[in-house]
């Protein structure tokens, strides 16, 4: 269980993403970098460090993930300086809303679109971690009456799992039970420990949960449920959506989207084309 947990939270060897902790690949274009209003050539990029491979902290403390690099590259080549914090998730969305930050990465859905403004990035979707061997043969649509383990404020928690608890009620059945916690790699441990039967969470960190720890989790046979993109997240009518749009859709035209997603095993994920707001 510790060796779960310790990788989970990035305390073992650093990503394919560390080496750009420092520095962005890219430099400023400027038939970009003026699309950027004046406020915002200075921004804080707030992050949740617990969430391999999206976005964590790596052995020496330094943020990585596809979410950091994809970001810093996004930032470079619209001349933008970002200063990337580290955060408990549920306290990214009320930070951006109170001034505290300018902007994150998390899912692009249309009820967050009446508040954010979204340059989306990726494609994901959710997915559960069972225990290995699947011991209660267990799929996305057959958890009613047992326990999920959920990351506090995510859209798991927030959307999927009522969702979910509607279609046991409206069946008939008893709805299970919402555990809620703080960082993904406590769900993963509540998991493992006997304290929770599924992980319900984001595809891409289901599959890196597994990936770090095969001989003790798996995933089911599911399709991802409730597809969705992942973006870059702002408040609303700021002008700033414009701007990394472009900058987005430059590092698609010459590769380098492509090339950040391969280090991280993403390519399946990529998006086409740049969009804002495509989150339904």
């Amino acid at each position: 269980m510790a060796a779960v947990g310790l990788a989970l939270q990035g305390c073992a060897a650093a990503g394919p993403g560390s080496a750009t902790s420092e520095s962005p690949n890219g430099s400023a274009i400027p038939a970009i970098a003026e699309k950027v209003p004046d406020k915002f050539s200075q921004v804080v990029y707030v992050l949740d460090a617990t969430y391999p491979p999206l976005s964590y902290q790596d052995a020496s403390g330094k943020m990585t993930g596809v979410e950091f690099d994809l970001g810093m590259e996004v930032f470079a080549r619209a001349g933008i300086d970002a200063d990337v914090q580290p955060s408990a998730f549920d306290a990214i969305i009320p930070g951006i809303q109170a001034g505290k930050y300018h902007l994150s990465a998390f899912n692009d859905t249309a009820k967050r679109q009446e508040i954010f403004d979204f340059v989306d990035l990726f494609q994901s979707g959710t997915s559960i971690i069972v225990p290995k061997g699947n011991p209660l043969s267990l799929s996305i649509d057959d958890l009613c009456g047992i326990r999920v383990a959920v990351q506090l404020g995510s859209q798991q928690e927030t959307t999927v799992a009522p969702s979910l608890n509607d279609a046991c009620k409206a069946d008939g059945e008893k709805p299970f039970e919402v555990i809620t916690y703080g960082s993904g790699n406590e769900a993963v441990l509540a998991l493992t420990s006997n304290r929770a039967d599924v992980v319900l969470t984001e595809t891409i960190s289901a599959a890196y949960a597994v990936s770090e720890s095969p001989e003790k989790l798996a995933l089911t046979q599911d399709e991802p449920l409730d597809p969705h993109p992942v973006a870059l997240g702002m408040m609303k009518g700021t002008g700033l959506a414009q701007a990394l749009q472009a900058s987005l859709q430059s590092m698609m035209d010459d590769g380098t989207y492509a090339s950040i997603l391969a280090q991280w095993k993403m390519d399946s994920l990529a998006i086409e084309s740049a969009t804002i707001n495509a989150g339904k």
